[in-house]
């Protein structure tokens, strides 16, 4: 049953003076934020060093750019950063001697990140309603947030969310999409809570969940669509619960779920289209799902992780996947209440996995495994006195013990 969040409006504007407190000691409560121009230039003014090895700041986060001087030159680098470290910017630089380099950084490049500069949680508060965010600066302009009431959406040039360190919950629908540059997820360390649901989808960089070690539950669905650089999930450790399912497609180079290893109930799982996934190690902790749905994974050799399934409430679908030679993974699986159907698996050759299997309540089909003996399948209708059948295009000539 969806959740749906209240949403009131609460907002307190922050001046810089109370979120920076330059020099001054941690406090309880507060997380740590890249000073935007400790090394190299600083905030908002432009900066040079003459015959020096100034780095420049980390433009990426904002601040001042500082210059690289070599053989005596002038680095004419100019930070454009805004308040609280917004995105900064050099022209490259121009030599001031002969024989000098250009100081200053291309934009989006820097060096070190500088010392850390400080969140003070205490004074975050929930916002008005929803979140769009679709550039650094939406995020570095942010008073700081403890909830957002609402949708909360992260999109195209937003590249480092450190600005959201103090944010615990959501009560609509957290969004990741589109984005160009944003690696990890860092900065959302502290949100434990999604109300209505987790996406993640279309994310040039992004190459894994890190950043969300701090989320325990997810209240809708958890969906995550054609992420060209995601190879894990790790990130995902204290996650238990995704109320209403979970839907991974179309990630290329997504070679684990393992970072879902303590995940124990969710309301459904697909998994389409991975070419990279192998196993389904990660799902150890999952004894019922609603659905599952294992199609189009190009390189999935077994359904280990799958142990301790005991119940599909409707339907199990198992097709398409190339290299998948067995379903010994579903060792424990005793009932699915609708139907089973495994389809166009090729290099399928037994069905010995599905031996505790007791009860199909509806239907099943077993179709096109080209190696898959049709005694196998037609023994499989026998022991769980399923309804409706539909056996064809197995390997007819194989025998059974």
């Amino acid at each position: 049953m969806p959740v749906r969040g209240t949403r009131v409006w609460y907002w307190a504007p922050i001046t810089a003076a109370a979120l920076v407190a330059a020099g001054g000691p941690l406090a309880c409560g507060r997380v740590l934020l890249d000073d935007p121009g400790a090394a190299g230039g600083r905030e908002g003014g432009s900066s040079s060093e003459v015959g020096g090895s100034g780095e420049a700041g980390n433009t990426a986060s904002g601040g001042g750019v500082g210059a690289s001087g070599a053989g005596g030159t002038t680095g004419n680098g100019s930070g454009t950063g805004g308040p609280f470290g917004s995105t900064g910017s050099s022209d490259g630089g121009a030599a001031a001697s002969s024989g000098g380099m250009g100081g200053g950084a291309p934009e989006g490049t820097g060096g070190s990140a500088g010392a850390p500069a400080e969140l003070d949680c205490a004074t975050a508060r929930p916002t008005s309603s929803s979140l769009d965010l679709k550039y650094q600066v939406d995020v570095d302009e942010l008073p700081l947030i403890s909830e957002v009431q609402g949708d909360l959406t992260l999109s195209e040039g937003v590249n480092r969310l450190h600005r959201l360190g103090c944010l615990r919950r959501v009560t609509g629908t957290l969004t990741v999409r589109y984005t160009r540059n944003l690696p990890t997820l860092e900065g959302l360390e502290r949100l434990e809570s999604i109300a209505a649901g987790l996406t993640i989808v279309n994310n040039d960089t992004l190459a894994s969940m890190a950043g969300l070690e701090g989320l325990k539950v997810v209240d809708g669905s958890l969906n995550i669509h054609s992420n060209l650089r995601l190879a894990d999930l790790g990130g995902f450790e204290s996650l238990t619960t995704v109320r209403h399912g979970i839907q991974i497609e179309n990630n290329p180079v997504l070679a684990s779920l393992a970072g879902l290893r303590n995940l124990t109930g969710t309301g459904a799982v697909a998994l389409k289209s991975n070419p990279a996934l192998r196993n389904l190690q990660g799902l150890d902790g999952v004894s019922e799902l609603a659905n599952l749905l294992v199609i189009g994974n190009a390189k999935l050799e077994s359904l280990e992780g799958l142990s301790a399934l005991e119940t599909i409430y409707q339907d199990l679908t198992i097709g398409s996947n190339d290299v998948l030679t067995s379903i010994d993974g579903l060792s424990a699986l005793r009932a699915i209440e609708q139907n089973l159907t495994i389809s166009n698996n090729r290099e399928l050759t037994s069905l010995d996995g599905l031996s505790s299997l007791e009860r199909i309540h509806y239907g099943l089909e077993i179709t096109t495994n080209p190696r898959l003996p049709t005694c196998e399948a037609e023994e499989l209708c026998e022991r769980t006195g399923v309804p409706r059948a539909s056996v064809i295009n197995n390997d007819d000539s194989a025998t059974c013990p």
